[in-house]
């Protein structure tokens, strides 16, 4: 610095020194905005998000962060009133048969204040135009459209997310998941319009396929929900989860030939009792006494044997002998959370005595409990499907 003026070299020299003495503040970042959030911090989330943002308006993190905090402090979680089926007990291990992803959430709604809802979203919508190729940007679009209940655009959200990344088959599995969200909730209908969407896309997915046979049957559209639930099973024959998801529509739905069949594949797949108590019930739902080879193996005690298994076989015989032991049965299995099994015998039951109050409306709680339209009586019995095994 020897040709520089004295003047000019005590200027810098100062503002070293004053550098030193106060450090120029670091840049917010994405994880420090988060971690309030996490702290419930969020009015200080929202504030120090907008300063990032405003300071460095290109960067996609700092606008889905400002994004992430507006949501947040906008959501709202909202009790329900618990249905008198507990679907949350679906699948555990004191059950016989499994009820897979048919059912609703009893538990809570979400509800966003619909101001920080917009603002978030544009703030969404900005990070994707910074960074188009973002997958994980979209995805949050998606999400946030789904978990507000504004279908219609999340729908077009995912439309757009699948024209952005042709060809992506890996794709399907997380677009689907928002549509299954929505049956979780109860959102039958809403499920439907998303993974409608998503099979148009992917047509030859099986578990896509399988989720939107689910959603289409609890939506009222019960032959076109298990003829997709057909193909599913078709393009995927060794997926277990398809298969009990056809047997637990084919119960619901009545359909108790195609129940059937479904359940006799999942056992073959399975070896498991729950898999052959569906089968046996199905049977039962087409007639009683065509179903007592299926119990009397299940009642066989044996080392591999549950107890409590053996006994409900047992109960099952009984209720083949003696039609006045049905109703209490179907009482007892509705009461133990086994309200699938319960079905094929008021089925039974009204097919003798459509006037019979009790088994209508202890048929009428099962279907209100877990969210599936209960199907008209029907004044012929069951008929196996085609191909029945």
């Amino acid at each position: 610095m020897a040709n520089v003026p004295k003047a000019f070299r005590a200027l810098a020299l100062s503002a070293c020194i004053a550098a030193f003495a106060h450090p120029v503040p670091a840049a917010t970042t994405a994880a420090q905005i988060e971690q309030l959030i996490a702290a419930d911090k969020l009015d200080e989330a929202v504030a120090l998000a907008r300063e990032a943002v405003g300071t460095a308006p290109d960067d996609p993190d700092l606008h889905m962060a400002l994004a992430q905090a507006l949501a947040t402090k906008g959501r709202r979680v909202v009790p329900v009133v618990e249905a008198e089926i507990d679907p949350t007990a679906i699948g555990k291990k004191d059950q016989f048969l499994p009820f897979p992803e048919v059912g609703t959430n009893t538990e809570v709604d979400v509800v966003y204040d619909h101001e920080l809802l917009d603002e978030a979203l544009s703030e969404v919508r900005k990070a994707i135009r910074l960074a188009p190729q973002r997958l994980d940007l979209r995805y949050s679009e998606c999400f946030l459209l789904t978990d507000a209940g504004e279908i219609q655009k999340a729908s077009a959200a995912i439309f757009r997310t699948i024209e952005s990344f042709p060809g992506r088959n890996d794709l399907a599995p997380t677009l689907a998941s928002y549509g299954n969200e929505r049956a979780a909730r109860g959102d039958a209908a809403g499920a439907v319009t998303l993974l409608g969407v998503v099979v148009a896309a992917f047509p030859d997915d099986p578990a896509v396929l399988a989720s939107h046979g689910t959603v289409l049957a609890q939506s009222g559209r019960a032959e076109e929900g298990l003829a997709a639930l057909d193909r599913a099973a078709e393009l995927n024959p060794r997926e277990l989860s398809i298969s009990r998801k056809r047997g637990a529509v084919g119960l619901l739905a009545q359909d108790f030939g195609r129940a059937r069949t479904a359940f006799l594949r999942a056992h073959l797949l399975s070896y498991e009792t729950s898999d052959h108590f569906g089968a046996a019930a199905a049977q039962f739902g087409l007639s009683p006494a065509s179903a007592r080879s299926d119990f009397e193996e299940l009642a066989t005690t044996g080392a591999a044997s549950d107890p409590l298994e053996n006994e409900l076989a047992r109960d099952f015989l009984r209720a083949i002998d003696r039609p006045d032991t049905r109703v209490d049965l179907a009482s007892r299995l509705v009461a133990d959370q086994q309200g699938l099994l319960a079905i094929p015998i008021l089925f039974q039951v009204l097919a003798q005595s459509k006037s019979d109050a009790a088994a209508r409306r202890m048929l009428e709680e099962i279907y209100e409990g877990v969210g599936f339209p209960l199907p008209p009586a029907s004044s012929e019995p069951p008929r196996p499907a085609p191909g029945s095994e």
